[in-house]
């Protein structure tokens, strides 16, 4: 077991980048989104007492890299946090638990791909199962479980990650590593599911007409471009083949199609993501 008074993490940026240079307010939202989303986890996993007393420290950008350290540690003597020490253990295991919580938040919100489960059971006093819409399934902890119920977490969630979803941004990851060297990375791509869904409306069959920008077959995702706009979608494993062929043929000569499917809105009424129940062809619509 470490016995250092400290737990170490970096947090970096990547993309093409001018001068290997970000803009600097979006530096600063993502330190601020991600200090205060490991703080709630804190409380969450160790209680408000606990949480008062981890204070977190960044080191200044080195020369030539977007990458910034992580210094989590006790705010206060050693003394004073004894008592605690049977309960929280160790700085290190402690940030160890905390940055573990977020980027299970972020794998759960993944794996969820911005849909509701389509299970959760309690599998015992410890454990949660998640099952996604595509049957995929995910353990965590009730602690977990609470994290991903929290609005405030969700929120700065989605603020840690804005700078990826900004117009024009060459920035294209977000990275994580910690002091295990497990590596968080967080893509554009993933944006879609980690905005807050509180002020968010499901509409069950909605028809959009644009151009596919992008197909992931592995994650069964893509981009739909509405003028300019970018509509994020998501499909079945079990899509039928000719329908995936329209997909491929509207990115490859970038000629419009439609998709059909469920839709999440924001409170602006603005898409936010589909899953596509069915694909159509200009031409098939006025056959």
């Amino acid at each position: 077991m470490q016995t250092q008074d400290f737990y170490k993490f970096k947090l970096g940026f990547k993309g093409k980048l001018i001068e290997n240079s970000v803009d600097a307010f979006d530096v600063a939202n993502t330190i601020l989104a991600t200090s205060q989303s490991l703080q709630e986890l804190a409380v969450i996993h160790f209680g408000e007492q606990t949480a008062k007393e981890i204070k977190l420290n960044i080191n200044a950008f080195k020369q030539g890299s977007l990458e910034t350290d992580f210094l989590m540690f006790y705010n206060v003597a050693k003394d004073n946090i004894a008592p605690l020490l049977p309960i929280v253990g160790s700085i290190y295991e402690t940030g160890k638990t905390i940055l573990s919580g977020y980027k299970t938040y972020i794998d759960v919100k993944k794996l969820l791909k911005g849909r509701r489960p389509k299970k959760v059971v309690a599998k015992d006093n410890s454990t949660v199962s998640i099952t996604a819409f595509d049957n995929a399934t995910i353990n965590i902890t009730y602690n977990d479980f609470r994290a991903l119920q929290s609005p405030t977490l969700a929120k700065n969630v989605e603020k840690s990650i804005l700078p990826l979803t900004k117009e024009g941004s060459e920035l294209e990851e977000i990275v994580i590593e910690s002091e295990e060297k497990n590596t968080l990375t967080i893509k554009r791509s993933d944006t879609p599911y980690l905005m807050a869904s509180e002020e968010t409306q499901v509409l069950s069959e909605v028809k959009y007409k644009g151009i596919i920008s992008k197909i992931d077959t592995k994650a069964c995702s893509g981009y739909l471009d509405i003028g300019s706009k970018r509509l994020p979608f998501n499909y079945e494993k079990s899509l039928p083949q000719e329908n995936f062929l329209i997909l491929v043929e509207s990115l490859k000569r970038r000629i419009q199609i439609y998709l059909i499917g469920q839709v999440t809105m924001d409170y602006q009424n603005n898409p936010r993501n589909m899953f596509v129940k069915d694909v159509q062809s200009d031409v098939k619509l006025f056959e």
